[in-house]
């Protein structure tokens, strides 16, 4: 290679080692697109249904039916924002309410644009609508849910009071679908009248989080600020986290693991299964807190329905990422549900014990949902949540007793038949002995 082009080619790295987002890597972005292994399994599971928020899946033919709406809503709360200050809601008075929101959310749209991690290919004017309307639209949903007697009163489209539990536990959820948390904040700062000043978003969106069947023991958290959470999907994260990760607990190495058996062979080496409740305030377990005392599994009840496993994938897809922090505790509960159940009669085992509330119906289907949930998941290099329970369940399987009485409940009482058949074999050669006793007492007289 002759000189001018080694000039050439040493410049042109020099110049993306010295750009600032090829320096940072993914740094500076939190909200990703689904890495490509992980969608093929199941592409569905990350797509929204109903509602596009924010630029990932704008456009979409399938989602435009929602937009109206969007903006139904949107002229509805600045109509409501100038009453309850007075004013009559005419259409100057909504011009100048815009103005206010568009010189806020434009002063924030470069810090908007760097948190996703691929190039938004729209202009500036648009960006700043799609944060506005989005935005509103979300923190509008949410609000008609937990501000449930001002709602109605209001004038607020019937749509919200059908589609609100829908859309927030499915779409808003999916980690392709995110806003900036920041730019949320800031909305509903605007939104504000003299006499809320005290309310709190973050409150507002985990009152009403707590409600959804999947987040048990999901605590209402005030007072947190921005930079602590980057979205939705982030704030579930971030303070979804076992009890004991919050007490500090050091969690235990990966490579140490061993993984433990299916649920119903666990049954028969003498281990029983429990429901344990998780508080509905979030001040008892969470869903990730399970325990293993005195041969007793605690598992707090999983409620499965449709979506399920679409919210599973997202918050382990979530863990897949840099923003993570090593922190899978999603990924180390699918890993343990994925050893307990290996197919239907785990799951039915399950179902009897209350810790799973089945609402598919079909106990396959949810076999399978757990046996490809890891398909492509990549767990912690470091760290395993249950590392602890694992070794516990382990030792107990591997001692004598409990090995030999598993052998037999295996091979003599794996079937009601079996155990009909051997208590039947019991009795007789019982009967047997007294008759050979009688005989012989007889004799003797």
């Amino acid at each position: 290679m002759d000189e001018s082009r080694v000039t050439h080619i040493s410049i042109q790295l020099c110049q993306k080692l010295l750009n600032p987002s090829a320096v940072h890597g993914h740094s500076q972005f939190s909200i990703f697109r689904v890495p490509n292994q992980l969608r093929k399994v199941y592409e569905k599971a990350y797509e929204p249904q109903i509602v596009s928020i924010g630029p990932y899946h704008r456009g979409k033919a399938h989602l435009q039916g929602m937009e109206k709406y969007k903006m139904h809503l949107l002229r509805q709360l600045l109509k409501r924002i100038i009453r309850r200050r007075g004013g009559e809601g005419g259409e100057n008075e909504i011009q100048e309410e815009v103005r206010k929101f568009v010189v806020a959310i434009g002063a924030l749209e470069e810090s908007a644009r760097q948190c996703y991690d691929q190039p938004i290919c729209l202009h500036s004017e648009e960006f700043v609508q799609m944060m506005i309307v989005d935005g509103c639209f979300i923190i509008e949903l949410i609000r008609s849910f937990v501000d449930v007697d001002n709602r109605r009163q209001e004038d607020d489209p019937s749509f919200v009071l059908k589609l609100d539990l829908y859309i927030t536990s499915r779409d808003f959820l999916l980690l392709e679908n995110q806003l900036p948390l920041f730019v949320m904040l800031e909305l509903f700062n605007l939104m504000k009248i003299p006499s809320q000043q005290n309310c709190d978003l973050i409150c507002m969106i985990t009152t009403y989080l707590k409600y959804q069947n999947l987040l048990i023991g999901f605590p209402v958290i005030q007072g947190i600020s921005s930079p602590e959470c980057k979205h939705l999907l982030d704030l579930i994260h971030h303070y979804w986290l076992p009890s004991s990760i919050l007490r500090g607990r050091i969690l235990g190495q990966r490579d140490e693991l061993k993984v433990i058996r299916c649920a119903t062979e666990l049954i028969e080496a003498g281990i029983k299964f429990k429901k344990v409740d998780a508080h509905p305030e979030g001040r008892g377990p969470s869903m990730f807190d399970i325990r293993f005392k005195n041969g007793r599994l605690e598992i707090p009840t999983l409620i499965i329905e449709d979506e399920t496993e679409s919210f599973l994938r997202n918050i382990i897809a979530y863990e897949q990422l840099p923003l993570a922090n090593d922190i899978c505790y999603a990924t180390d509960y699918m890993i343990l549900m994925d050893c307990l159940i290996d197919s239907r009669r785990d799951v039915q085992l399950l179902c009897r014990c209350g810790i799973i509330d089945n609402r598919l119906g079909d106990d396959e289907v949810i076999a399978t949902l757990f046996n490809r949930l890891g398909d492509y998941v990549i767990p912690s290099s470091c760290h395993f949540f249950y590392s602890e329970l694992f070794s516990q369940v382990n030792k107990h399987c591997s001692k004598k007793k409990n090995k030999w009485m598993a052998k037999l409940r295996h091979d003599y009482f794996n079937s009601p038949w079996a155990v009909v058949s051997f208590w039947a074999a019991v009795a007789l050669l019982f009967f047997t002995f007294l008759q050979t006793i009688y005989t012989v007492l007889a004799f003797y007289k």
